[in-house]
Parts: structure tokens; C-alpha cells; sequence
């Protein structure tokens, strides 16, 4: 009776509850607009000088505040998080079912990559929160272009895109491209890969990748470069060298991967002091002309936006856009006393070959003669 006396007749009370539950679900409209808006916002922050942790704890927050608001009900959520033997692999678990995985790759540049695997929406925060515990460094990943929705989640899981790519398909008709196969210029020689100093080739993978955007600081491994070089989607007749013939110095190179679908341009990419002797299209032109000739009309090829050096080169040949994708970076990283990313390495697995779309990951093309900034990428 107490209860009653307190509360009204339980016709009074009804009346309450349905008026209390109209303003609520107004005030939980409110809610979702303005959450949404912050989370559009949020990504400038650390841009400006805001705390990282701090962007990535309210991101986090406000993406599962806003996926609860949505969907209208609030359900009791078992879900937890495992690691996965070999290498990083995590799984999300919920009632015994998993909803979701991701793979961390640390690339020869330290950067660590992140690629999800058939993973339910709610799953990421969590997920990405078990990677950033063990590298404890900046994560990296690669979105396509045309999915909205992985751009969102990565958005609301504290990513921002920070470069973007164009896919392009080449041709390879002379009579198209223009490209003639020709002589070596004076003081050169061509020689594959397959006949190269794996040593020195290596160290010329390293030296033209220090300008290419996005990869910086890169240094292969030599067991890893071997392993990635020499694999089923080699091709001797389309990975070649510019030799100085006088010193024995590696100047240039040109490497078409033999990949399932179509052939596809890995790097071409020249040292700035043997720019602008025309290596880069000599070495084009030959791998190319084996393309040409074995019936493939045309190669892929990945390029970074800003860089104008590579449409220089490959939009005379006939090349046209026919993709893209952006590369997200999460800003979470523990900083050393210089203020640099300071990943753990332990455990971690390497390479760049799973790093993204690919092989190697990372655009880069150097072309003689032009800009020092180098073009292409992936392997």
C-alpha cells in the first residue's frame, strides 16, 4: 500500500512511464546526432596536438555508445578476446562463437599493419585494443575506396585516413605506350634479378624505399627479402637491374610480379645520381615487351595521389584509373624520450607481403628524370 500512496494508482503510474519514455527516447535522438557528430570531429584532435590515448579511449566509448543507441535495445555482451597461435592473430569471442579476427604484420619499416577477417561490428574496439597492447605502437590499414562501411568502423575505432591511392591499369602495346625496346645507355648493363647479387639488390630495395610515401625508414631483413623476392610470383624475365658497368654499382631496377589475375608493376625506380639517362623507361620498355609478347594486354599498378612524378610517367603510357584505397593510421603509440614510435618487437610477425593489397606493401616508383619522390608500389 506504501508503494501505491507513493506512486499513484497504477493507471497514474502507466501514464508517467509512457511520458518519461517519450522524452527519453527524444533525449536518446539527441544523443545519437550529437555522438555522430563527434566522432566526425574527434580525428583533427590529435592533428592539433590532442592527446592520442585520450582520442582513442573516447573513440572507442562513443562507438559502442553509438552502436547501442542505434539498435534500440541494450543486450548483455559476453564477448572476449584470445590470441591465436602462430604469430598475431586474435580472435573475438561471444558465447562461445567467434565474430571476428585480425592479424597484426609488422612491416620492414616498423610500421604495424592490422587486416580483419569476417569481424562483426562490435568486435573491433576490442580487438584493436589486444594489438595496441602487445606492439604498443602506431597501427596501420588499408581500406577499399567503395566500403563506406569499413571506412566508418575504422573512423569510429580512432583511424584517420592519412594517404591515399589510385590503382591503375597499364597497357602493354608498344604501339600504345610508346615504349621501344632499346640499347643500354652508354655505361650501363641490364641483368635479372634471378643473376643479381642478392646482397646489393637488397640494398637497393632499401635505398629507393627511403623516398617513397609511406614506407621511410624501411630495411629488409635479408632472410624476409629472400623469402619475398623469390617466390611463385617471380618473374626473371620482368625483374631487372641497371648495372653501371664501370663501377658494378645497382641503379635501377624494374620488377613486374607474375601475380594470379594479372601481371602486375611491383616498383620501377631509379638512385638520384643516375636520374635522367632514361633507365627507368629502358627497363620498362623490356619487361613490358615479355609481357606484350606472352599475350598480356595490360598490368596493375598502385600509385600514391600526391605524388605527380608517377602519373608523369605512367598517364603517357595509357594508363587509367580503375580503383583505389586509403591507408588509416590509429594514433595510439608509446613514444621514446625523442618523442618516436617505439614498437615492441617480440613476437611480432614480418614482412611486407601481407601488409595491405599487394606485395611488400607500400607504393613505390622512382622515375628517372623525374621528381626524386618515388611512384609505385607493393612488393
Amino acid at each position: 500500500m506504501e508503494v501505491h500512496k507513493r506512486l499513484g494508482s497504477p493507471r497514474e503510474v502507466s501514464a508517467l512511464a509512457l511520458t518519461q519514455l517519450g522524452e527519453l527516447a527524444q533525449l536518446l535522438e539527441q544523443r545519437v546526432d550529437a555522438i555522430e557528430i563527434f566522432l566526425r570531429r574527434v580525428p583533427h584532435a590529435v592533428e592539433n596536438g590532442g592527446d592520442a590515448a585520450a582520442t582513442q579511449a573516447a573513440y572507442s566509448v562513443a562507438g559502442s555508445l553509438l552502436r547501442m543507441l542505434r539498435s534500440g535495445r541494450m543486450v548483455a555482451s559476453h564477448l572476449g578476446v584470445v590470441r591465436a597461435s602462430p604469430g598475431l592473430v586474435w580472435r573475438a569471442i561471444d558465447d562461445g562463437q567467434a565474430v571476428g579476427a585480425v592479424t597484426a604484420f609488422l612491416r620492414p619499416d616498423d610500421r604495424c599493419f592490422v587486416a580483419f577477417d569476417t569481424c562483426r561490428d562490435d568486435a573491433y574496439g576490442s580487438l584493436l585494443t589486444a594489438v595496441a597492447a602487445n606492439t604498443g605502437s602506431d597501427l596501420y590499414a588499408t581500406v577499399d575506396e567503395g566500403d563506406e562501411h569499413s571506412v566508418e568502423l575504422l573512423e569510429i575505432n580512432g583511424f584517420t585516413v592519412t594517404r591515399r591511392e589510385s590503382i591503375l591499369l597499364i597497357p602493354t602495346d608498344p604501339a600504345i605506350t610508346g615504349l621501344r625496346a632499346t640499347a643500354e645507355p652508354a655505361g650501363a648493363v641490364v641483368v635479372s634479378a634471378a643473376d643479381a647479387y642478392e646482397d646489393e639488390l637488397r640494398r637497393l630495395d632499401d635505398a629507393l624505399r627511403q623516398d617513397v610515401p609511406g614506407t621511410a625508414g624501411w630495411r629488409w631483413d635479408p632472410g624476409d627479402f629472400h623469402e619475398e623476392t623469390f617466390d611463385s610470383q617471380f618473374d626473371p624475365a620482368t625483374y631487372l637491374i641497371a648495372v653501371d658497368a664501370e663501377s658494378g654499382a645497382y641503379m635501377s631496377l624494374a620488377r613486374v610480379w607474375n601475380s594470379p589475375g594479372r601481371p602486375r608493376l611491383g616498383l620501377v625506380a631509379t638512385l638520384a645520381p643516375y636520374r635522367r639517362r632514361g633507365l627507368a623507361r629502358m627497363l620498362l620498355a623490356r619487361a613490358f615487351r615479355v609481357l606484350h609478347e606472352r599475350g598480356s594486354p595490360g598490368v596493375t599498378a598502385e600509385i600514391d595521389d600526391t605524388n605527380t612524378a608517377s602519373r608523369s610517367l605512367l598517364v603517357p603510357l595509357g594508363a587509367k584509373r580503375v580503383g583505389g584505397f586509403g591507408r588509416a593510421r590509429q594514433a595510439g603509440a608509446v613514444t621514446d624520450s625523442q618523442g618516436l614510435a617505439a614498437p615492441r618487437r617480440s613476437g611480432m610477425q614480418r614482412g611486407g607481403k601481407h601488409a595491405g593489397p599487394g606485395r611488400q606493401g607500400g607504393p613505390a616508383m622512382t622515375v628517372a628524370g623525374a621528381s626524386p619522390a618515388p611512384l609505385l608500389s607493393r612488393r
